[in-house]
């Protein structure tokens, strides 16, 4: 049996503001933009516009209802991209066999199933993060933004990978479920901290690899099940492992943030995502902090 659809979709996001604030009123408690003090109303104005247009389709297999395969792809176009990465495609397979219908099993088996997959998704970034943009300041002044220009860069795709073995026993009294999986991230899109010195307080970039990979297992038993009353009880297990596989070919660390002291927040190759890190106290040689 063969089941099958596919569409479009187009998506527009504009949005506009005006902001207007006194710092200082002549009356009090009239809290009105009238009675601000002279010189201290200030106004700010935004404006965003973002389109993405989407092609999909998706597809079910299935045999006699114990083996079903299921494939889907689509294809994203993103304003907030540069012209050479607009366009991205990303999909997902999937297979199911429910074993214990294709073949004999004991009678204490109730259910034996095994599940695969392979999926991808793709995520752009917010827009105008590809160009420098002026905005004018209260006064008329000009002022550029804060963040560097991202020229080159990329959606973010992740790709993720998952095995997992369903079974149920006595009747569905005992039933677990085991599941392994790992997820890699690729051209993740990070806003990192930049030297005041260029001229820009941060910048976006597509930060390489970030994998995950873990396990997860579930248990659930049922002592007493009757025709007015059952009980039963969940036992899961859940392991996740976190690295950054790369990050740049010339950089294999930055920093995403800090307080401005002593702390700071960075990705580093080898190790787990967000790790915060800290330059600690001078001590003399007693060891109390000096």
């Amino acid at each position: 049996k063969l089941n099958a659809n596919a569409g479009g979709n187009m998506k527009t996001r504009t949005s506009s503001g005006l902001n207007s604030a006194a710092s200082a009123l002549v009356n009090e408690n009239v809290f009105t933009l009238n009675n601000a003090a002279s010189g201290k109303l200030s106004s700010n104005e935004s404006y965003s516009s973002y389109q993405k247009n989407s092609l999909y389709a998706s597809g079910d297999l299935s045999y006699r209802k114990y083996l079903v395969l299921s494939v889907t792809g689509r294809n994203d176009w993103s304003s907030a991209l540069p012209s050479s990465n607009r366009s991205y495609f990303f999909g997902s397979t999937g297979l199911t066999a429910i074993i214990s219908d294709m073949v004999k099993l004991p009678d204490y088996v109730s259910l034996f199933k095994v599940r695969t997959s392979f999926a991808q998704t793709g995520i752009d970034a917010a827009p105008y993060q590809t160009k420098e943009y002026f905005s004018v300041t209260p006064g008329g002044g000009i002022s550029k933004s804060q963040s560097k220009p991202a020229v080159d860069l990329k959606p973010e795709l992740t790709s993720s990978g998952e095995l997992g073995v369903d079974l149920a026993f006595l009747n569905n009294r005992i039933s677990t479920d085991v599941t392994l999986y790992k997820t890699n991230s690729k051209n993740q899109l990070v806003n990192v901290a930049t030297p005041p010195a260029s001229g820009y307080s941060s910048k976006f970039i597509n930060a390489g690899d970030v994998q995950n990979k873990g396990i997860e297992i579930t248990l659930n038993f049922v002592p007493v099940k009757t025709n007015d009353f059952s009980w039963s009880f969940y036992v899961n297990y859940a392991r996740n492992w976190n690295q950054v596989i790369s990050i740049s070919p010339n950089s294999p660390e930055f920093v995403l943030g800090s307080d401005g002291f002593q702390n700071y927040t960075k990705i580093v190759e080898g190790k787990p995502f967000g790790e915060m890190y800290s330059r600690g106290f001078v001590r003399n040689a007693a060891g109390k902090v000096i």
